[in-house]
């Protein structure tokens, strides 16, 4: 198998691979990221579905509606997430309160803990 990022670029590879070597293409898949999710999922029955922009906004809302932090803009709450507790896979308070915040304004550490208590 060979998987790519973008669909265009697995069609590529696949038609000029079936020009260079047309008796063994049929052996050899090429697909990309998005679709091979997508099967994964398809052969395991997952029935879930993918959170859209508008799915996410709203969890923000009840999120923020629940339990407002009058020190931070919704922006920063939200960029404070994406940008930092979900690419680094924070799962504890602890990993918030010591995870370095490169390019990112400095914050205390009483305001870490209101962040990450809004998140969880």
């Amino acid at each position: 198998m060979i998987t790519t990022y973008t669909t265009n670029f697995s069609v590529t590879i696949k038609s000029l691979m079936g020009k260079m070597a047309a008796d063994v293409i049929n052996r050899i898949e090429v697909t990309n990221l998005h679709q091979l999710a997508r099967t994964v999922c398809h052969c395991i029955n997952w029935k879930g579905k993918i959170a859209e922009d508008s799915d996410i906004s709203e969890i923000w809302d009840d999120i923020l509606k629940a339990d407002p932090i009058p020190e931070f803009d919704r922006e920063s709450i939200t960029s404070e997430y994406s940008e930092i507790a979900d690419p680094m896979g924070l799962e504890t308070e602890e990993d918030y309160l010591t995870a370095v915040r490169s390019g990112k304004p400095r914050i205390s550490r009483k305001q870490r803990k209101q962040l990450w208590q809004a998140s969880v």
